[in-house]
């Protein structure tokens, strides 16, 4: 007798019927079923067609025409707009042909060109567009063709002398950039560009950082511009490779201090190379306001000159003291704004770039140069009851290694040809930014047998102050 009778049966497979089985009774009549209300379905269906014309009896049923593919239904967002801003009305500008880098190479001081631009500018805005940089940048915008511009700024006698020739469509006072700011620029219009020039300052922080978080989820390029102040001198042990790093910086002046700490928050956050940070050198040009220290030191030796001819300087800058033999990099504004807008259209520029001519002199050094350009020889006096503030500290020599390595001029220009465009073009005519016509060749070298001075006093435009 088998004690294992299950070892020769066949193992049962789930659902598969035994070969010759017959399929369950069940499952035949459900099938039947559903086949006689398909039958009948079909039968209905040819019937009513027949009644109505649309097809003949014992004839194959042609399908019906499919109807035209309809565009689907355009729904519009609906979304609020800031107080004080509108969106563009005008068409954008046209499109800005790409070219490579390597065709950005220039010698003079000139106008942008729409085919040195990496990609197109559209709806930019400039926080701090009315005054010195910010005044220079908007104007080399509007040379390149760009007017569709928000700009941010307080108004001042200085910054409201500018208004009426620079090109754009919507302003921005405080106010305003506050009222945006505490909403996180909500309902803000996309931009392709947002400029942070200057006003680094504790309570300005927030609103930066929104507009940084802002211009992230849009995809907007951001650009933070400050002095190399932020910068602070650099230490002899540190290697060339991390000059460009905020960690390395070492700022010795509280606004400087701010747009390092803001730095490496965008750079911790940055997607896409997004952020790029400008660190520019001393600046002079159209709007400089002199000081007690080295600012605005070509517009008020062209004044002493252009009254007395001759220059009287805080004795603090006599050579052979600490500040008479302390160099800086002198940097026409113009082509520092030139160079910021080409950088922020440069795709593999990101990260942290220093702007500069390339070569320091000290302030008694500028002085002559002022002498030079009007064709005098030097006449300086040394005045112990002049007063002199130190300025803050920065590189002795700006790194421009990576400038050079994007194809842009490590030495823009000679300045002679800077100081030479700044008193011909802006100081004897008495003209802003914006007022006076640029030329494609602003720096050329004059005629070595014109040596007449031309010594016009500065053409001084007083502006009421803005209702």
């Amino acid at each position: 007798m088998d004690t294992n009778p299950k070892e020769d049966q066949a193992p049962k497979t789930p659902g598969v019927p035994k070969e010759g089985a017959q399929p369950h009774q069940g499952l035949s009549k459900i099938l039947n079923v559903v086949r006689g209300y398909y039958d009948e379905a079909v039968d209905g269906f040819r019937d009513a067609r027949s009644r109505l014309g649309e097809e003949k009896p014992g004839e194959v049923p042609t399908p019906a025409p499919e109807p035209p593919a309809q565009p689907p239904p355009v729904i519009k967002e609906y979304r609020p707009e800031p107080k004080g801003l509108h969106r563009q009305t005008k068409p954008p500008a046209a499109d800005m042909e790409t070219v490579p880098t390597e065709t950005l190479v220039s010698t003079h001081l000139r106008p942008m060109q729409s085919k040195e631009m990496g990609f197109r500018y559209r709806n930019v805005l400039v926080i701090g567009g009315m005054d010195f940089f910010g005044a220079a940048l908007v104007h080399q915008l509007n040379l390149g063709g760009v007017e569709e511009i928000v700009v941010a700024d307080s108004l001042n006698e200085g910054t409201a002398r500018a208004l009426p020739f620079l090109k754009f469509q919507e302003f921005l006072g405080p106010e305003e950039l506050f009222e945006l700011a505490a909403t996180k620029f909500r309902g803000l219009p996309s931009f392709s560009h947002i400029f942070q020039i200057g006003g680094w300052s504790t309570a300005n922080m927030t609103i930066a950082k929104n507009l940084y978080a802002t211009a992230l989820k849009g995809g907007t390029r951001f650009i933070a511009v400050s002095s190399a102040s932020s910068i602070g001198p650099r230490q002899g042990n540190v290697p060339k490779e991390t000059w460009s790093l905020p960690t390395s910086f070492r700022p010795q002046s509280q606004e400087g201090i701010v747009a390092t700490l803001f730095d490496r928050y965008a750079l911790s956050k940055s997607v896409n190379k997004s952020y790029l940070s400008l660190k520019h050198s001393r600046l002079f040009g159209p709007g400089e306001r002199p000081d007690d220290g080295i600012y605005g030191l070509i517009t008020s030796c062209y004044d002493q000159i252009s009254s007395t001819g001759e220059v009287r300087l805080p004795a603090a800058l006599r050579p052979g003291t600490t500040e008479g033999d302390r160099t800086h990099d002198f940097l026409y504004v113009l082509e520092a704004a030139r160079l910021t807008a080409l950088l922020a259209q440069t795709p593999q520029a990101s990260g942290v770039y220093e702007l500069g001519s390339g070569n320091s002199c000290t302030a008694v050094a500028l002085a002559e140069t002022v002498f030079s350009v009007l064709g005098l020889p030097p006449s300086i006096f040394w005045d112990d009851t002049l007063p002199f503030t130190s300025p803050s500290s920065e590189p002795e020599a700006p790194y421009l290694q990576r400038v050079i390595e994007l194809g842009l001029p490590s030495a823009p220009h000679q300045l002679t040809q800077g100081v030479s465009h700044y008193i011909a073009t802006y100081l004897q005519t008495g003209l802003g930014v914006g007022e006076a016509v640029e030329t494609p060749e602003p720096f050329a070298t004059p005629k070595a047998e014109n040596k007449t001075p031309i010594l016009l006093p500065r053409k001084k435009v007083r502006v009421a102050n803005p209702a």
